[in-house]
């Protein structure tokens, strides 16, 4: 009889596990929605920012939905990685601050499959294959050692400025919740950014261009042929370094008037090529668009060419136009409406101001602001005017949208290389950025109805009732605790 106890018991044990498995699945089931992270390091021309993104957890080869709603910002250290070329193996070192930030958003259990790019753009683009081969080993190295999922070589690497471009296109028009299936591809927006080294334009062409083309696929949405371009020297740093290069005077090496800066200003350490020459400030608008021009070299004559002739087939007509990063700053320092400007009202603004000693504007400013940014807002204002009117041939009366935000994450191409590049990683059990790998039990898990476990449950408690009445032993039936495992990842480590 006690022989029969014991299976009665164990048929107990193994009806609870059943039910108790089953109620697992059921909430895991329910709720679905876990949560996913990717890391990607912008190593710019000035500096390095991180940016941490967060997407439910992929259950198909498919584009993540990266949560907007949340705010997580973004964290920049200087210099550019760039200026490490003569010591290369510092500059992964230089990124710890960086990590240490990204791990403090993310869960510690998740950080072993949560992906890590670098992506480096117009600063690296400047030195030689060789030093940046040097910089990337060095970067590779410490992300391998970081804590986080680094599986290809190729996620740290330099990006072309076709492919800031395209990811920047990306980034736009997924904040504005244009790519999707059911919006036409002639109905996204254009993109045009301005960064420290470089300028890019991208957008789709109602027929495919004829060079500076480029496709861009999400396998669960859409392929879009896109024109893109990417100007190298044409950042606001490297533009305004062209024009001060442009009035240094062979007799007088050593101090240089600029146009582009407030009358007043004085200073060194604002010519990269040579920090000891004094800068000295007109705030001469007329004189700083001709120094621009000039260093466009657009041809008038030419309706589909942009800066030093390049092939420009120009912005459809209605499309909608973002210009992203440096487009931004006049925005924000004008604290223009909608964050938003027609190169009309641009220079109603800037003009004024560009007018301002520069004592005056470092009185009414300076409390808020850098003085190496404020003595920039002159110029990037104008310069974003002539990029828009000069180089890209947008009329006076277009509205550009230069938000920094869009929800409450930064419009910046890195989202959008996150989305590409994961994208492109296939999504199934037992592979990368998946909510939950295929096995056994899982399958046995879910072939267990509920309503015949608990009915197993009640028959075998009876049972057992019965049988400890008719032993009529005073043993005492005790249970310690039993744990029940769920083989269970959101992602294959």
């Amino acid at each position: 009889m006690w022989m029969k106890v014991q299976i009665l018991v164990l048929l107990c044990f193994l009806v609870c596990d059943a039910y108790t498995l089953s109620v697992t699945l059921r909430n895991f089931l329910s709720n679905p929605s876990r949560k996913c992270y990717g890391v990607v390091f912008d190593a710019g021309s000035s500096g390095t920012r991180v940016y941490v993104y967060k997407w439910e957890c992929r259950k198909t080869f498919s584009t993540p939905k990266v949560d907007i709603a949340e705010q997580i910002p973004e964290f920049k250290i200087n210099p550019g990685i760039a200026l490490f070329k003569d010591n290369p193996q510092e500059a992964g070192p230089s990124l710890e601050p960086l990590i240490t930030y990204a791990k403090k958003i993310i869960p510690n259990d998740q950080l072993s499959w949560t992906p890590i790019f670098l992506r480096a753009t117009a600063g690296m683009r400047l030195i030689t294959l060789d030093q940046q081969e040097a910089i990337l080993s060095s970067i590779r190295k410490t992300f391998k050692n970081s804590g986080f999922k680094l599986q290809k070589d190729e996620w740290v690497r330099v990006i072309t400025g076709e492919e800031e471009g395209k990811f920047g296109w990306v980034a736009t028009n997924y904040l504005h919740n244009l790519i999707r299936n059911d919006i036409k591809p002639q109905d996204t927006r254009a993109m045009i950014e301005c960064g420290g080294a470089s300028v890019q334009i991208t957008f789709v062409q109602p027929t495919q261009p004829p060079i500076n083309k480029i496709e861009v696929s999400f396998p669960d949405i859409n392929t879009y042929n896109l024109y893109t371009f990417s100007y190298l020297g044409y950042g606001q740093d490297r533009a305004l370094e062209a024009v001060i290069k442009q009035r240094i005077k062979p007799n007088n090496p050593g101090i240089v008037e600029c146009p582009c800066l407030h009358s007043g200003y004085n200073n060194t350490n604002v010519y990269s090529e040579d920090p000891s020459l004094r800068v000295i400030g007109t705030g001469n608008s007329t004189a700083c668009i001709e120094s621009i021009a000039s260093h466009f070299n657009v041809s008038n004559s030419c309706t589909d060419c942009s800066i030093n002739g390049n092939y420009y087939p120009n912005i459809p007509n209605g499309m909608t136009i973002d210009g992203v990063s440096a487009f931004s700053l006049p925005a924000v320092f004008f604290e223009l409406k909608d964050s938003s400007y027609t190169t009309d009202q641009l220079w109603s603004v800037t003009e004024g101001f560009c007018k301002r000693n520069w004592t005056d504007v470092v009185k009414n400013f300076g409390s808020t602001h850098q003085e190496s940014y404020l003595r920039m807002e002159c110029f990037t204002a104008i310069y974003m005017r002539e990029l828009l009117v000069r180089a890209f041939k947008i009329q006076p009366t277009v509205l550009i949208n230069a938000n920094q935000k869009i929800g409450n994450v930064s419009v910046a191409w890195t989202l959008g290389s996150i989305l590409y590049d994961m994208a492109q990683l296939e999504c199934a059990p037992g592979t990368e950025d998946c909510i939950y790998n295929d096995n056994t039990t899982l399958i046995v898990a879910i072939t267990v109805p509920t309503a015949f476990v608990t009915l197993l449950l009640i028959v075998a408690a009876i049972a057992l009732v019965t049988a400890v009445v008719k032993t009529r032993r005073k043993d005492v039936l005790t249970t310690d605790g039993y744990y029940t495992s769920f083989d269970y990842q959101e992602m294959s480590p």
